[in-house]
């Protein structure tokens, strides 16, 4: 059963992960992002979904130069998982996906309508790390609310060789994830 519930949950991360670019940006409250793990052996999948007006403070493609300065900003610190979480695992990361629908009409069909007129855009970071040894360490530090001010809650959901569990994280307690 452990395997099963293993498999499926690497499954939809991959799903996520390794699809081509058609994930879409559901229906999301400002101030509330998700991350999720997964292991799987000596890979680690992680992804990381929040609300566009929780990264930049817009929810729009940059309409100043103002606004793409933060988007570029965004876009590189989602190229480090370390602005997600630090663990003391002797990790590599081997692949790296960042989605960040609703800011590039010319080439984004994913921001929706919450049909009141507001377009939701948002981000999804996506990562598999290889790992040296099987899993993460226990212990993982979430980094997160250094970076992003407007968030307030981290729901995290994870599945590992030692279990599954879920965990929500609050701006000002704790930010130390023990799986």
């Amino acid at each position: 059963m452990r395997t099963a519930l293993m498999a499926l949950g690497t499954l939809i991360v991959a799903s996520v992960y390794c699809g081509k670019g058609n994930a879409q940006i559901a229906s999301h409250q400002h101030g509330v992002a998700t991350l999720r793990l997964i292991q799987d052996g000596f890979d680690i999948y992680v992804e990381f979904e929040s609300p566009g007006a929780d990264i930049l403070g817009f929810e729009h493609e940059p309409q100043t130069p103002e606004q793409v300065q933060a988007l570029a900003l965004a876009r590189q610190q989602f190229e480090s998982i370390d602005t997600l979480l630090l663990s003391e695992a002797d990790c590599e990361t081997v692949q790296h996906r960042l989605l960040t629908a609703g800011y590039d009409a010319a080439t984004d069909e994913h921001a929706h309508d919450d049909h009141h007129g507001h377009a939701h855009a948002g981000f999804t970071a996506s990562y598999r790390l290889t790992c040296s040894s099987e899993g993460f360490s226990t212990t993982v530090d979430i980094q997160l609310f250094r970076h992003f001010e407007t968030i307030e809650q981290l729901n995290i959901e994870w599945f590992t060789a030692a279990g599954q569990g879920a965990q929500r994280l609050d701006r000002g307690g704790n930010s130390r994830l023990v799986l």
